[in-house]
């Protein structure tokens, strides 16, 4: 199974082409992503959860708003990905504490991330060899090279 981690205010377009590009060459059962996946009625956290450490690999997105700023009430304001309650970094954290590989796709100009605006569980991130999607012309061969890359899995 393969899990898609990204944020629906982010890259939600080239998530769900990534989606139906991986269902199309795995499965329709063979990937989740977030609540289209989900069925009615149950608790997401633990779905996702049991997910998760099922999965052979998660795919994390990265475009220019995973690290936006949130307002926390108090005049406050962090990253969404330092807040220990953020869905992305849950995804993430229990995937790493699964040993469940992580492969990121960085898209819209994200080049990469810097490791010291990342809370300390996530700041192996930026070491990790991913992709890079800078335009809409680089979608298909990336597509292409993540699918061989998920075969040798």
């Amino acid at each position: 199974m393969i899990f898609i981690s990204y944020r629906r205010d982010d890259e939600s377009y080239f998530a769900n082409l990534l989606f139906e590009a991986l269902q199309a060459a795995f499965g329709i059962d063979s990937v989740i992503m977030d609540i289209d996946s989900i069925p009615l009625r149950v608790d997401f956290r633990v779905y996702v959860a049991q997910k998760i450490k099922t999965a052979r690999v998660t795919i994390a997105i990265i475009g220019p708003k995973w690290e936006v700023l949130q307002e926390l009430g108090d005049s406050r304001r962090i990253a969404r990905i330092m807040n220990p309650n953020d869905y992305v970094r849950c995804e993430i954290e229990m995937s790493r504490d699964a040993g469940i590989p992580i492969i990121p796709i960085y898209v819209s100009r994200m080049a990469g991330i810097d490791a010291k605006s990342l809370p300390k569980s996530l700041r192996f991130i930026p070491f990790l060899n991913g992709l890079i999607v800078e335009s809409n012309a680089a979608v298909k061969p990336t597509f292409r090279r993540l699918t061989a890359s998920l075969e040798l899995l």
